[in-house]
């Protein structure tokens, strides 16, 4: 999903802790999602950002940073993977 709503990269809204306005992503039928920042993981060599979509009853959804592109991220489909990155934030 690319981010191509402003000037900032997704990657630098992600981590601006200043920043916490919602994400428009687009999927890839170039629909708009509008998601709420619910938090940034660190775990491994990897980031992993904590969404919430604005406009559905469900929860939050893990997304790993594309390392290489600074405009992507990609939607964790691995559960295991995604609890264990929410247990981490929920810890803290």
């Amino acid at each position: 999903m690319e981010n191509l709503e402003n000037k900032k990269t997704l990657h630098e809204k992600l981590f601006d802790k200043n920043d916490a306005s919602n994400i428009v992503l687009f999927d890839a039928e170039d629909n708009a999602i509008e998601l709420e920042q619910i938090g940034l993981v660190p775990f491994g060599d990897e980031f992993f950002a904590i969404l919430r979509p604005l406009d559905e009853d469900e929860g939050a959804f893990v997304f790993v940073l594309d390392k290489d592109c600074k405009k992507s991220i990609h939607y964790v489909e691995d559960e295991k993977l995604a609890n264990e990155i929410l247990d981490l934030f929920n810890k803290n």
